[in-house]
């Protein structure tokens, strides 16, 4: 997908969505990158984890290698003192894709959860009972309907729960951004002519 590098290079700017690009090239990279991988963390050894998948459509949506600082970012790399007490205060190092793209990338915008749609891309953690927090990072494929007025999606990218990459929807229930609980971080990339 050089498409996005490509427009970019032409006089494109961030603004006008290019959601359809985005899964588009997730597919792309599951199909000639990571057909028959599992979840893991040893690509060696045919594994892709979450991050790992997520820096590979950036990659292919780019048409470049990520930087060294740009991959940190994205695999939220970094020291923390105290990680649960980082993501607890919103510690801008924990919103992984969203910093990556934002922030360093400067190739899309923040998106609030009420403005979801598929092709943005989501780093989320969530609380456990013992008040440690999972993350996971992926690229939202479904907005899911909910009589309950609770934003849901579907997402898709490389899932523990799913061992390998796949479209996970939670049994058509999806995954609750609304829930209090939950940290959600959400970045869309965004195309507009100077």
């Amino acid at each position: 997908m050089i498409v996005l590098m490509s427009l970019y290079l032409a006089g494109f700017q961030p603004v006008t969505p290019v959601k359809g690009l985005v899964l588009d090239a997730a597919k792309t990279v599951t199909r000639t990158k990571f057909a028959g991988f599992t979840y893991g963390d040893d690509l060696s050894h045919r594994q892709v984890n979450c991050v790992q998948f997520v820096a590979c459509v950036i990659e292919e949506l780019m048409g470049r290698k990520l930087s060294e600082a740009e991959l940190k970012t994205v695999y939220i790399d970094f020291k923390f003192d105290n990680i649960a007490e980082a993501v607890e205060k919103g510690d801008v190092r924990t919103a992984g894709v969203q910093n990556a793209l934002v922030n360093k990338m400067k190739c899309a915008i923040v998106v609030s959860v009420a403005e979801v749609q598929p092709g943005d891309f989501l780093q989320y953690w969530i609380k456990r009972n013992d008040g440690s927090w999972m993350g996971h990072s992926c690229i939202v494929s479904r907005i899911l309907p909910n009589a309950n007025g609770e934003k849901r999606v579907a997402i898709y990218g490389s899932h523990k729960s799913t061992n390998g990459i796949a479209d996970q929807d939670f049994n058509n229930e999806g995954l609750n951004l609304s829930d209090p609980s939950r940290k959600i971080y959400i970045a869309r990339i965004k195309l507009n002519k100077k």
